[in-house]
């Protein structure tokens, strides 16, 4: 944590985090006004959270900023799934975040009501330096299973239609809802 704190608030892009996609951790870290408090996230995966205080009690703040690394139980491929990624959360609207690009996203939970697509619940982890969906070209190829036709199983056929979200991807213009 004197880590933290010691770059926490040093840029001179404090509390704006459009465009953070592909920096790394310490960039991040810098963009997070000071008078935001560290925390352990709680519960799986590990990672670490900024909340801004709007009062004494224990449960008086509001979560701003949260860096986790990968999530096993996250769609396969997905930024969450792959790698660290960091969700700005809404000023005072839980279970609203904002994208890249500083679009909000909502989501409230498990049901996903509000979101309409897994590209958006996608675009809201935004891939940090290290993720490997920062660049596709490190990520394996989708090969399906062979053919119980009795086809030629020696040469597999690799699907390469762009995974939605990705910088390959013509829907969504390199990686997320711009």
């Amino acid at each position: 944590t004197d880590y933290v704190s010691q770059i926490q608030g040093t840029s001179p892009k404090v509390g704006d985090f459009v465009g953070i996609r592909g920096l790394d951790i310490d960039e991040v870290i810098a963009r997070v006004p000071k008078d935001w408090e560290l925390l352990p996230q709680a519960g799986s995966p590990p990672g670490i959270r900024f909340v801004q205080r709007f009062g004494p009690g224990p449960d008086d703040f509001l979560e701003r900023v949260r860096i986790h690394g990968p999530n096993s139980y996250a769609p396969i491929g997905s930024n969450d799934y792959e790698g660290w990624t960091v969700m700005i959360s809404a000023q005072g609207i839980p279970k609203v975040y904002y994208d890249n690009a500083g679009r909000l996203v909502w989501d409230n939970g498990i049901a996903r009501r509000f979101i309409t697509s897994e590209a958006e619940i996608n675009s809201y982890h935004i891939p940090l330096k290290g993720n490997p969906n920062l660049n596709p070209s490190l990520l394996l190829p989708y090969l399906p299973p062979p053919s119980s036709e009795g086809g030629d199983n020696e040469t597999p056929i690799v699907d390469t239609t762009p995974v939605a979200g990705s910088p390959d991807d013509p829907d969504t213009g390199g990686g997320v809802l711009v």
